[in-house]
C-alpha cells in the first residue's frame, strides 16, 4: 500500500505501475503448435508473467492510463485529493479521498469524507471500475457504497477502444455525479443514524449479512457497548471490521457489498428479508 498524499503523487506512482501487451496464444496437438484466432494472451510486460487469457475481443485498459487520467482529471476539476493505492501488479486499487470539506456528510461524530474508489485489472478480476467511496474521520473507516447510490462507472473490456481521454471524459463525469448525490448520502446517513433497535436484533441482522462466525464474533463485539444500537452503528460494525483487519481481497469485496445493504434497507426489513449467499472464508 502507497500513502497517496495529492494528485502529483498519485501521478508520480501511475508512472510505476505494470503495463500489460497482447501476446498470441494456442495448444500443443501432439508435436504441432496451433494458434488460436479465437483468443488471446494479456502479457504482464512489467512481471514478465501471463496475467490471463481472453476472447480476442478484449482491450487492454493500461493501469497508468486510468490513474494518470483520473489524476489530470481531479486536477482540472481544481479538487485536492489523500487516500491510498494498493498495487498488486494485475490488480490496482485507489481509495481516494476529497480534501474539499464542503463535500463533506455529517454524522454522530466527525463526519464522513467523500471521495471516490479507482479500480483496474490485467487478470479479469474485474474491469475499469468508478465507485463513491466514503472515509468516517472519527475511526477512519473506509465506506464502499457500490451502486446503491446510483453513481457508478463500469467499463468493460471490450468494444472500442479504451483510450486515456476515454477514461478522463467517464472520470470528470462520474466526479461531478458523486459531487451531486453528497445531499442523498447525507439523507441516507441521517436515516441510518434515527433506525434503531435493541441488541439482540442488531446481533441477528448481522448473522444474516456476515454468516461465517469468526467475521461475526468480531463485529459483535464492536456492537457490545450498544443497548439500542442503530443501523448506523450496525454499519460502521461491519465497515470497521472491513477497514481495520487482516482478511482477503475477495472477502472485504463481498463483506463490502453485505454493508451497502444496511446503507438502503430498513432495520424493520432487514428483520424479515432472506439474504442469498455467504461471505467466504
Amino acid at each position: 500500500m502507497v500513502e497517496i498524499k495529492n494528485v502529483q503523487s498519485l501521478l508520480l506512482e501511475a508512472k510505476k505501475l505494470d503495463e500489460a501487451i497482447e501476446v498470441p496464444v494456442g495448444v500443443m496437438v501432439g508435436k504441432s503448435y496451433k494458434k488460436s484466432s479465437d483468443y488471446k494472451g494479456i502479457w504482464n510486460n512489467t512481471q514478465q508473467s501471463l496475467s490471463s487469457i481472453v476472447t480476442d475481443k478484449y482491450q487492454i485498459i493500461q493501469h497508468r492510463d486510468v490513474y494518470s487520467a483520473v489524476a489530470n482529471k481531479l486536477m482540472d476539476l481544481n479538487i485536492p485529493i489523500s487516500g491510498r493505492l494498493d498495487n498488486g501488479n494485475d490488480y490496482v486499487k485507489a481509495d481516494l479521498i476529497f480534501g474539499d470539506n464542503q463535500y463533506n456528510i455529517k454524522d454522530d461524530a466527525k463526519g464522513i469524507k467523500l471521495g471516490i474508489r479507482v479500480i483496474n485489472s490485467y487478470n479479469k478480476k474485474t474491469s475499469f471500475r468508478l465507485e463513491m467511496y466514503g472515509y468516517r474521520i472519527i475511526c477512519q473507516n473506509g465506506m464502499s457504497f457500490g451502486d446503491k447510490m446510483g453513481v457508478r462507472e463500469l467499463t468493460f473490456h471490450t468494444g472500442s477502444e479504451k483510450t486515456y481521454d476515454m477514461i478522463a471524459e467517464t472520470t470528470a463525469k462520474f466526479v461531478t455525479d458523486v459531487i451531486n448525490s453528497n445531499k442523498k448520502l447525507q439523507d441516507y446517513v441521517s436515516k441510518m443514524m434515527a433506525d434503531s433497535t435493541d441488541y439482540q436484533t442488531a446481533l441477528s441482522i448481522i448473522e444474516k449479512l456476515i454468516t461465517r462466525k469468526k467475521h461475526y464474533d468480531e463485529m459483535k463485539k464492536l456492537l457490545e457497548k450498544k443497548s439500542a444500537p442503530t443501523r448506523w452503528d450496525i454499519y460502521n460494525a461491519v465497515t470497521d471490521y472491513v477497514s481495520h483487519r487482516d482478511i482477503s481481497g475477495a472477502v472485504q469485496r463481498r463483506l463490502e457489498k453485505r454493508s451497502q445493504t444496511l446503507l438502503v434497507t430498513p432495520i424493520q426489513t432487514l428483520r424479515t428479508m432472506k439474504i442469498r449467499g455467504g461471505d467466504d472464508e
